[in-house]
């Protein structure tokens, strides 16, 4: 479960501090830290019971954030479930992870709220609604073929 030395695992009554939890104080840092513990149990949990169901890992994976219980990932997560959903996504996700098992899942799970907070923040989601006419008239972007430098 936790290894010493390894940055992305937990240990009961480890300090946790990211930014997909509360303001920063000292309340909101403690209550992070238990979410984060509970979600480590959970994560084990869920891993060795879907491993006597048969379930695949990104399935694991999948469930865990859809069901991730702290507000400003739980919006970030909304923001992007259809991607979250899709077994491809995910699995690229677990392929790039070093560890094997539930270790493998938490730390898809860390990684991939980082990734979904990142989507939000800069609004990967909608950029295909902004108002692009400015950059095409000064031929900014480049849809599809080669721009005046061949690439």
């Amino acid at each position: 479960r936790g290894h010493s030395g390894d940055s992305g695992s937990l240990e009961a009554g480890e300090m946790v501090r990211d930014e997909s939890c509360g303001s920063g104080n000292r309340n909101d840092v403690l209550m992070h830290d238990v979410l984060m513990h509970d979600m480590h149990a959970k994560i084990i949990k869920e891993w060795e019971e879907r491993q006597e169901a048969e379930m695949e890992p990104w399935e694991v994976v999948r469930d865990v954030l859809l069901t991730w219980p702290c507000s400003p990932a739980r919006e970030h997560i909304a923001s992007c479930r259809y991607v979250l959903e899709q077994q491809v996504f995910v699995e690229r996700w677990l392929r790039t992870s070093n560890r094997g098992g539930a270790d493998k899942v938490e730390q898809t799970v860390r990684r991939l709220l980082k990734h979904v907070a990142w989507r939000y923040e800069y609004n990967v989601e909608g950029i295909l609604s902004e108002n692009w006419t400015a950059h095409d008239a000064r031929n900014e972007i480049f849809v599809s073929g080669l721009d005046r430098k061949p690439r």
